[in-house]
């Protein structure tokens, strides 16, 4: 049976369609998951902590691979001022990226605060 549709690999009409649908199926969960994530006050609260500690990992991953960038960098490096400048570079990033790492880690042990106790049986940090 001939398919118009056919690729050149060789897959079937049938398996594109199943490809075309799964993609949709992953689309309309993720966006089924932000709204249901988004549905209440605590739940949006939830999804900040999600996006603070997405965007903590994201910047230590970037300083520390600019970091290792720059090691890679001064290696070879013969002029004393370009390895004077990488080397700067690579301290800042290191420092930068635990920076991240730690904020990141510090989203994730936050201490939850009950305020649900009256003011006098408050328990005392």
């Amino acid at each position: 049976m001939s398919c118009f549709c056919a690729d050149p690999v060789g897959r079937s009409c049938d398996q594109t369609k199943v490809a075309i649908t799964t993609n949709q199926n992953i689309v309309l969960s993720l966006f089924t998951i932000l709204q249901w994530l988004l549905r209440d006050p605590m739940r949006s609260t939830i999804f900040e902590k999600l996006l603070r500690l997405l965007a903590y990992v994201i910047g230590s991953c970037i300083c520390l691979g600019a970091a290792l960038a720059s090691v890679g960098l001064l290696y070879n490096q013969e002029n004393a001022f370009k390895a004077g400048l990488y080397l700067f570079l690579a301290l800042a990033g290191m420092s930068g990226g635990f920076y991240f790492y730690f904020r990141a880690l510090r989203v994730l042990s936050a201490r939850r605060r009950v305020l649900s106790y009256p003011a006098a049986h408050r328990p005392k940090p």
